[in-house]
Order: C-alpha cells, then structure tokens, then sequence
C-alpha cells in the first residue's frame, strides 16, 4: 500500500514539475529576446530626407546578431547581449532603410570595430566608411561605446554622421517636444535646445538662440516664426490653421553645421466658444500651450516583426513563480491527503 501510494505521489509531483516548467516562459531562460519600441531620427542618410523619421520601430536585443554581427564561435559581439542597445537599433534602422540588399550584405552598408576606449564604434554607417558619426538617447549623448548604450521602451534614438568632417563643429538642435498639439485660435509655444558638455564632460541643453523655426504643413505650406527663437529658445506660433504640420529650423548660411531637430504639431478644429470650458482647458495644460500628445506617427515599423508586445526581461516571472508555488503546493496537498488515508 505504501508502495502505491509513494508511486502516486511521485507521479503528482513530476506531473507538477512538467507543468511548472511549461508555464515558465523562455524568456525567462534567456531563449527569447527582448525588445523595445522607439523612435528614430536620423540625419546624413544619403538620398533620404533629412531628418528621416521612423515612429514606433520595434527593435530587438539580438537584432545585431541576427544579421552576423558575431565572433567566431557565432556569438553575439555586442558588449550587452540581453538588452536593446544602439548598436541593434542601428541594425534595425538599415534593415529598414536598405531592406534586402542590407540583409545580404550587412557589411557594405554597416561596421563596427573594437574601440580604444573597450566596447564597439561604428566604422561603417550607410555605407559611408569611417564616418564623423555621434549618437543620442533623449538628447544625451550615448557615449562612445555604440553596444553598451541600452535602450528602453519610448526611448528616442538619434544617430547622425557630422557634415563638418575637420573642426567637427556640427550642433545638435532638438526641440523640447515631439509632438505639439493645440486647438484653432491657441497659442503653440515651441522651445529650441542645443546639446552641449559641461566642465566634466557630462552632457547637457541649454536654450539655442537667434533661429528660425519654420512649420510646414501636409500640403506644402510652409509658416516661419515672426520672430527667431529668443534666449530661452523659445518662439511662438498662433491663428494656425487646423492640420498636421512638421517643425524644423533654418540654417544661417551653408556652413552652418548641425543636426536638423524634428517634431509634428497636429491643429485641431476649434470645438468650443465656451470662456468656462477654454479656462478650464488653459488650467489643465499650464495655460493651454500644450495638449495631450497625439499618436501620430510619420512612419511605423509594426509589420516588421508583429504588434504583439513584448515583456521586457523579468516583467512575468512574478506571476510565472507564483504559478509554479501554487501548483507544488497542491502536489504537497496532495501527498498529505493519500498519507492520512493510509
């Protein structure tokens, strides 16, 4: 009898196991790869427009070693191989500027090489060789190690190749915003920033002053700004029509060197003459400058892989252990009752 019932309950709990095990996701095992959706922009693409803008690119943590980029051994080469870093955006960004003729021959068209400084550079981007490339995460700069500088969900990537290839005196311009948006009649106040470096090299902004900021909408007019940006960056644009336009800046002459900022202002139809309902309004949005952001996007990458999202590495193993105790704890529930009947 006891023989049986030590069958029994070994049965349960193997049976308990194997059911553990299929609730735990391969992610869990390192078997899946993680990813993140952001958003490009990109400036010195040959033959593209500049700025070339992608929303909602999915990238993937083993999208560079999808591509070849590996040892010898077939490994990836990236310094962070579990997380999405710039060095896989940068694949995803030629996968989707170059499709095919990329995927077979990655190497005409992207390279990278051990730096001095530990980790990857790019030797190589759009085809170009040895590029005056530099990068940037929200307007930070990622620093000098393209496989080690990790990227999250919203997270906004920005690489571009320098047009000043001596004194590399090249700015990089960004707006405060992506997307602006307002009613007909309101005020949109947009503010133009500089990256820069302070006395220990650290990145940081400061308002970049005497510009043009020029709007041009989905038909093709174009609207400047009365007034360049003062010294707080800042300029304002009022009585727009209602629409979709994309904000960019004027250069002062042809060696005016710098990164062409981006950001869509989406006017609506003005929906109210209530005074009550506009105050309200103005309360809700420090004075009716800003809305809510739309989810307008200039270009998507949703078909490459899917739309289903993915978890970033660790977001279900609560639930998947939680799963995996309470199925051991039915199998121990178990053993007790066939002991007791004993």
């Amino acid at each position: 009898m006891r023989k049986r019932i030590s069958r029994k309950f070994a049965a349960v709990l193997a049976l308990s196991m194997i059911l553990s095990c299929m609730m735990v996701p391969s992610a869990v095992f390192g078997g899946e790869a993680v990813s993140a959706d952001i958003t490009v922009i990109a400036n010195g693409i040959p033959d593209k427009d500049d700025p070339y803008v992608i929303r909602n690119i999915r990238v993937y943590s083993d999208s560079a070693e999808k591509e070849g980029y590996t040892d010898e051994g077939g490994n990836s080469i990236e310094t962070v191989k579990d997380k999405v870093t710039c060095m896989d955006a940068l694949v995803a960004l030629h996968e989707k500027v170059y499709g095919n003729e990329f995927k077979a021959s990655p190497e005409k068209y992207l390279g990278f090489e051990e730096s001095s400084y530990g980790g990857l550079m790019v030797v190589r981007m759009f085809g170009i060789e040895n590029p005056a490339m530099m990068s940037y995460v929200n307007n930070a700069d990622s620093g000098v190690s393209i496989d080690s500088t990790v990227l999250g969900e919203g997270d906004l990537f920005r690489p571009f190749i320098l047009k000043d290839n001596a004194a590399w005196s090249d700015k990089y311009l960004f707006f405060d915003e992506l997307d602006y948006s307002a009613e007909e009649g309101e005020m949109i106040s947009i503010n133009l920033f500089e990256a820069g470096y302070d006395s220990n090299y650290q990145s940081v902004a400061f308002p970049h002053k005497g510009r043009t900021v020029v709007l041009k909408s989905e038909d093709g007019e174009t609207v400047k700004s009365d007034e360049p940006t003062d010294e707080n960056g800042k300029v304002v644009f009022d009585n727009l029509k209602a629409g979709k336009y994309v904000v960019s800046v004027e250069a002062f002459s042809d060696t005016d060197y710098f990164a062409m900022p981006w950001a869509e202002v989406s006017v609506s139809e003005k929906t109210s003459d209530n005074p009550s309902a506009i105050e309200d309004i103005d309360e809700d949005n420090d004075g009716g400058e800003k809305a809510s952001k739309p989810e307008n996007n200039q270009e998507s990458d949703a078909e490459t892989r899917g739309n289903e999202a993915s978890p970033a590495t660790g977001d279900s193993f609560s639930p998947v252990l939680a799963g995996i105790i309470a199925v051991l704890a039915l199998a121990a529930a178990a053993a007790v009752t066939l002991r007791k009947r004993i």
